[in-house]
């Protein structure tokens, strides 16, 4: 008895099966070559479009990079130049008040 009803369910839970796996290969075999083809195609499309966004990001990013470090040596350069002429002029006056110094020292002891 409970046998029987057991098998009847079990029956029809095979032929729900069966009939999924039948659904499944027909969609699978619409899926022809020419519907693969335009999916592929559709997935390069966008993954060429990615792709030449993130170039023309790194492209610009690289680019604002290179002009503020131009800038920077720029100012470097002027900086450098600038305290050069300072620490040679403030070099030759602590110089000559140094040579200055020594002169007075060594005339006082002369004399």
């Amino acid at each position: 008895w409970a046998w029987g009803e057991w098998i009847e369910i079990m029956q029809d839970v095979w032929a729900i099966k069966r009939q999924v796996r039948e659904k499944c290969a027909n969609v699978v075999s619409m899926i022809s070559g020419d519907m693969f083809t335009a999916a592929f195609r559709a997935w390069y499309g966008i993954i060429e479009r990615r792709n030449r966004a993130l170039k023309r990001w790194t492209m610009s990013t690289l680019t604002r990079m290179l002009g503020l470090w131009v800038e920077f040596t720029a100012t470097v350069r002027s900086v450098k130049k600038l305290m050069g002429r300072s620490v040679l002029s403030w070099s030759a006056k602590n110089a000559a008040w140094c040579m200055s110094t020594w002169a007075l020292v060594t005339d006082d002891r002369m004399y």
